[in-house]
């Protein structure tokens, strides 16, 4: 298998990662951590890229799995025109998908953050049979 310049220019070696005993690079017996032949197209945040989000998720059925990560999740956030994230995940879960997502837990709203929105993303998808963790590794505020 012929490496990919422009994907070997994404991913360091183990010698750069300080690692040179990891397995990752050779599990593949071709001393590269990723695939190739993979299709990958930009979508920018926004309009197309919400839509193209509900087109997949409104394809997935009992047994398949989304797995997410979100750094700043707004339940509320529409994805087409009055379908809302936490209504589409949750609906998800309800049907069978297995929803999987880690957010981070922020801090509150009083800071100028979201926890409150996290909270609310995770406790609908949670409460329908998905499973969102937050991730709670934010330090708390401390007066000087």
């Amino acid at each position: 298998m012929s490496t990919d310049p422009t994907a070997a220019n994404w991913f360091f070696s183990p010698e750069v990662r300080g690692n040179p005993d990891t397995d990752l690079d050779r599990r593949r017996g071709h001393d590269a951590a990723y695939t190739e032949g993979n299709h990958v197209e930009l979508l920018l945040h926004g309009r197309p890229y919400f839509a193209r989000l509900f087109a997949r998720l409104s394809e997935m059925q009992a047994g398949d799995s989304v797995h997410f990560t979100d750094w700043r999740g707004d339940p509320d956030q529409e994805l087409i025109d009055g379908e809302e994230l936490a209504d589409v995940l949750a609906g998800l879960s309800e049907r069978g998908v297995k929803v999987r997502g880690l957010v981070w837990r922020s801090h509150p709203k009083v800071s100028g953050f979201h926890l409150e929105h996290h909270l609310e993303l995770a406790q609908r998808i949670n409460d329908a049979g998905g499973l969102v963790l937050l991730d709670q590794r934010v330090r708390r505020a401390t007066t000087i």
